[in-house]
């Protein structure tokens, strides 16, 4: 149709009366274009009757027809002309953004990936992450180990030395495009060092015993125990202890540094002694020439002398050292030629538990009569 010299494509889309609507047209150079009503491509052609337009652009009229027969009978909102051509999607991203711009887009709350101290402790273990929208992630760490996750969004890095170190994110999309994070600092605080000193091996309810670790000015200290009580404060660099009847014990503390938060915990596992000495091998059976009980040899008193005994007796006890073993002995008698002693030897730990070892020891007469001069020749008359 070509009315007043104008060409003009008919029946695009019908327009309902009171209703707001989006109308977009692409223009090209050669000559064809494309017409989109609220988003969606309605028509398309080509035009070859104008090679120009006109310096003044006249976007609608007064509706009058005696000046053009395609006044507008309407209310333009708004008009925008661009020098590019604009793709379908922008034309119905743009669409959608004016038809309901409260609904077009939300903010979700911030992602927690980026909130990080960047302070951490020595020999912390830290996960570092971002969203999963790339393909390629590769985590750069100075000062420390990665433990986990290279090459995916998310990263587990084990900090080492004390100092400042840093991680750093390289990443890559679909279409081949790369991009760098900052290098972020992380500075790395030394944590303490605790060391427990103290009876490792104690008796039975033993109490008022004493355990301890260095004073460091700035530090906290709090102790735990288990198999005993705490007798007084349990926040110092030392803490008394009441043992049980009965184990496994254990002390604990957990000392920290009160600027950076840094902490350290070091155990002292505690035996509470119940367990009697044990010895392998015996001690051999012992002969004596003799007629009495005082033949017998004497009773030895240390752990030493039994274990010298003839024999291959060997004793230990989990807690006392042989010199803290007491040894004592019985003996029971019976016979008379030959005599047998049974010995008994208890031996006893400093936490008097005991154990007992036997040394039979016999003794027997086994020579002749002796004697001395001679008996006169008799004569008798007969």
């Amino acid at each position: 149709d070509n009315p007043n010299g104008h060409n003009r494509d008919l029946d695009i889309y019908e327009l309902s009366v009171g209703s707001w609507y989006h109308v977009a047209l692409n223009w090209h150079a050669d000559f064809t274009y494309e017409v989109f009503v609220n988003g969606v491509l309605r028509t398309s052609g080509s035009y070859t009757g104008m090679a120009d337009l006109y310096p003044i652009a006249d976007i609608g009229n007064t509706g009058n027809p005696s000046y053009r027969s395609e006044g507008w009978d309407g209310i333009i909102d708004e008009v925008r002309v661009s020098t590019r051509t604009l793709s379908t999607d922008w034309i119905l991203t743009e669409f959608l953004n004016q038809n309901n711009p409260t609904e077009f887009y939300s903010v979700s709350n911030q992602f927690g990936y980026s909130d990080y101290s960047f302070e951490e402790c020595e020999n912390d273990t830290v996960t570092y992450s971002i969203p999963d929208i790339l393909v390629s992630y590769v985590w750069t760490v100075n000062g420390g180990t990665i433990d986990s996750g290279q090459g995916t969004n998310i990263v587990s890095v084990i900090w080492g030395s004390p100092g400042t170190n840093n991680i750093q994110l390289d990443v890559g999309n679909t279409n081949g495009c790369t991009g760098s994070s900052p290098k972020y600092d992380v500075l790395v605080h030394p944590v303490p060092a605790p060391s427990i000193t103290g009876d490792q091996c104690v008796c039975p309810n033993e109490a008022d015993l004493s355990y301890t670790t260095n004073l460091v000015g700035g530090h906290s200290y709090l102790w735990t125990v288990t198999g005993g009580t705490i007798d007084g404060s349990d926040n110092g660099n030392s803490v008394i202890i009441d043992w049980g009847a009965v184990g496994p014990g254990q002390v604990i503390v957990t000392e920290t540094n009160d600027i950076t938060g840094c902490n350290r915990t070091d155990t002292l596992d505690v035996t509470i002694d119940t367990t009697v000495p044990t010895f392998t091998g015996s001690i051999t059976d012992t002969d004596v020439e003799g007629c009495t009980i005082a033949d017998a040899p004497a009773a030895v008193t240390t752990v030493a002398a039994l274990e010298a005994l003839t024999g291959d007796l060997d004793v230990s006890d989990n807690c006392s050292l042989d010199g803290l073993i007491s040894v004592t002995s019985s003996d029971a008698n019976a016979g008379t030629c030959p005599i047998v002693i049974t010995r008994t030897y208890t031996v006893t730990d400093e936490c008097g538990n005991g154990t007992d070892i036997v040394h039979t020891i016999r003794i027997n007469d086994t020579t002749v009569p002796t004697f001395t001069g001679s008996i006169t020749d008799t004569d008798v008359e007969g």
